[in-house]
């Protein structure tokens, strides 16, 4: 099972996942919020604070990915066009995660947040997790 974890109050995370709905067309990737019971049920399992975590987190199988690596990663798993962004992997992670940090602790203050966390529509409800 593939799962994108998100800020479930981001505006930019919201618009992510609006995004991965949208070009996933096969339908595999499932999202959840952080601040939902799965994230609290399967993340500590792989050592990852879902309630510190400011981050997406991509979950694939079991397999975690953490910040640039899980942007890349979604991106690998879509259609195009979006599968062309895992070109950006030629990049050393640090210098990667630097801009990817960079972008997280300023998303609120670029891209607003809403007061709580997003509800899918009829039809993407059964993309959703709790």
């Amino acid at each position: 099972m593939k799962i994108l974890f998100f800020d479930g109050v981001c505006n930019l995370c919201n618009a992510s996942v609006d995004r991965v709905i949208r070009g996933d067309k096969s339908r595999e990737i499932m999202v959840a919020p952080l601040q939902g019971q799965t994230a609290e049920e399967l993340l500590p399992y792989s050592g990852i604070n879902h309630e510190q975590m400011k981050s997406l987190v991509y979950w694939d199988g079991g397999k975690v990915y953490t910040f640039s690596n899980a942007a890349l990663q979604v991106a690998k798993d879509m259609k195009l066009p979006w599968s062309t962004f895992y070109v950006l992997k030629i990049f050393p992670r640090s210098i990667r995660d630097a801009v990817y940090q960079w972008i997280a602790r300023n998303r609120y203050k670029w891209f607003g947040q809403k007061d709580s966390c997003r509800l899918p529509t009829e039809e993407e409800a059964a993309r959703f997790l709790p």
